[in-house]
């Protein structure tokens, strides 16, 4: 029984690849326009990374295919005789989704140059009429780019030249439409007041009905444009953001597809995250942050600086003439803040996990930057978190921050005098010490810790931390290799292990390593064995804990 072979694939019977017998013909057009140029290029090399439609190129593909060419390319819906000769050759868009290069006209004007895909670079003549026949109304102009000698030296800045703040810059008009809206809507914002207090200043003592009407009226049409306002200005942002992430992500995709394997990163899960962090600017770039800060900082700008302790004595138009100020300095203090932290944690913090939760941001923070940038984060997020606890509860409070450089000294302390006048409680952020010094100077006030102290430790990697001293009054760590055996042995052995270890584990757990191993593996590495065998006193605990508060006392310094 024999079974009739498969017939073959049209390519395997040429012997030729799929891709160059594909019927393409704005791609084909393309390939000659860059020959036309002296900017030849290939079919792959033009194509390759690109959202094909059914494996042919598109008119809205068609500038991106030309920029790896070095052209630039726009797509226009043009007459033909209103084609300039100047801008050819050109492409055509035919009927039959086919399409030509037009390379000029004869000298009567009445026969076209063209260039077809189907004859290669064989030049075809034909009627204007016939081409008029054919010609679907769209045309698309390429040039090449200007490339400059590399001595040439910069007289100017160059725009749109960065990839990502140049999609950015193509969207300055909307952009520009979307901060008249916010500063409209704003405006807008004023309206509600103004009409609370004419209702109580002049329609109530003068029962002045047709006014109330007439201002009624008006506030409803206020906050029927602030409505408007507000959808128009959410949909710009949108479509800007749409925008520039199909750009941004068009440019990503191409440059990672075409990465060479020599320069591949080592870690991909890193590589990934870096590639998601994107999205992340592009939401933020794309969003309306900065807009609640503003509101919240012009409002204390206003009120705490013209109409100090809630004055009504002030006059209405000296708040309205310092609004445009006070919301400009607010617009440019906190969108300069939270550029300055997005540019900070895109810096250095790439790649790492657990980012997405407050404590592993904490926790990132101050790995990457140090335990004072942490204590300042840790600090900004509380006093944000107890301001909008209370705001959502209906409160009025005022949150005050500042931070030491120690809590524990009494002349550090001294700089909370001024600012803890007139405060209702105080919530520190320093360890137990510094919680009870704070409480000890100001008698009167009640002093919260913000953490819980565990023990002195240090960390062993990113959220696990352990302890290494207990203060016992008696280092011996010159002795031991540089590791405690009070605080790294289970049982605070000080001579020596206890001989119930099992493969450097202890028997109290086996995810306890034995103190004293750690110390005879440290000492044999330095060559100390000599201390380990050394005759040691007992240890005096008289100098730990027991018997009271430790006090350490310097005659030298009294």
């Amino acid at each position: 029984m024999s079974e009739t072979p498969s017939p073959l694939p049209p390519a395997a019977k040429t012997g030729m690849r799929e891709d160059v017998l594909h019927h393409d013909p704005l791609l084909d057009c393309l390939v000659e326009l860059s020959r036309v140029h002296g900017r030849p290029a290939t079919r792959a090399a033009l194509t390759a990374g690109l959202p094909l439609e059914k494996g042919a190129l598109t008119p809205s593909l068609f500038a991106r295919a030309a920029s790896r060419a070095g052209l630039s390319a726009r797509v226009v819906r043009r007459p033909l005789e209103r084609i300039d000769a100047a801008l050819l050759p050109a492409v055509l868009l035919l009927a039959g989704d086919e399409a030509c290069v037009l390379l000029g006209w004869d000298e009567t004007g009445s026969t076209a140059r063209l260039l077809f895909p189907d004859t290669a670079q064989g030049t075809v003549l034909l009627s204007r009429e016939n081409l008029l026949a054919r010609y679907a109304g769209v045309a698309i102009f390429a040039r090449p780019h200007f490339r400059f000698d590399k001595r040439t030296p910069e007289v100017g800045a160059v725009r749109l030249r960065h990839w990502f703040w140049g999609a950015l810059a193509g969207q300055w008009s909307v952009y520009r439409d979307v901060l008249a809206a916010a500063l409209l809507i704003n405006v807008i914002a004023l309206a509600m007041p103004l009409f609370t207090m004419n209702v109580y200043d002049r329609v109530v003592p003068n029962r002045a009905f047709e006014t109330l009407w007439v201002l009624a009226l008006g506030v409803l049409l206020m906050i029927g444009v602030d409505m408007v306002l507000r959808q128009l200005r959410g949909y710009f942002i949108d479509l800007a953001g749409a925008r520039i992430d199909l750009q941004l992500s068009a440019q990503i995709m191409e440059r990672v597809l075409g990465l060479r394997m020599e320069a591949r990163p080592a870690a991909v899960g890193s590589f990934s995250s870096n590639l998601r962090s994107f999205e992340v600017v592009r939401d933020f770039i794309t969003s309306a942050t900065v807009m609640p800060h503003a509101i919240y900082l012009h409002s204390a700008l206003a009120i705490d600086r013209h109409r100090p302790g809630g004055r009504p004595d002030r006059p209405l138009r000296q708040l309205l003439a310092v609004q445009k100020w006070d919301v400009g300095l607010a617009l440019v203090l906190s969108g300069s803040v939270n550029i300055a932290m997005l540019l900070l944690a895109a810096a250095k913090l790439p790649g790492r996990e657990g980012t997405d939760t407050i404590a592993g941001a904490h926790a990132a923070i101050t790995q990457a930057l140090g335990p004072v940038i942490g204590v300042l984060f840790g600090v900004g997020l509380l006093a944000s978190g107890l301001q909008m606890a209370l705001l959502k509860a209906g409160a009025s409070i005022e949150v005050r921050e500042h931070t030491l450089e120690r809590q524990c000294d009494p002349e550090y302390v001294e700089e909370l005098v001024p600012m803890l006048d007139g405060v209702d409680a105080v919530m520190s952020m320093a360890c137990g010490c510094g919680v009870q010094e704070v409480a000890r100077r100001f008698k009167d006030k009640p002093v919260f810790p913000a953490l819980n102290t565990k023990f002195m430790g240090a960390s062993e990697r990113q959220g696990v931390w352990a302890e290494r001293c207990q203060g016992c009054g008696d280092c011996v760590l010159h002795l031991t290799g540089g590791i405690c055996p009070v605080t790294r042995c289970a049982k605070s052995l000080f001579h020596g292990p206890c001989g119930g270890s099992v493969q450097g584990h202890c028997e109290v757990g086996k995810d306890t390593p034995c103190g004293w191993q750690l110390i005879i593996d440290r000492l044999k590495s330095l060559d100390q064995m000599d201390n380990y065998t050394k005759l040691k006193p007992y240890k005096g605990w008289n100098t730990s804990r027991d018997g009271g508060p430790r006090r350490i006392v310097r005659e030298d310094m009294i």
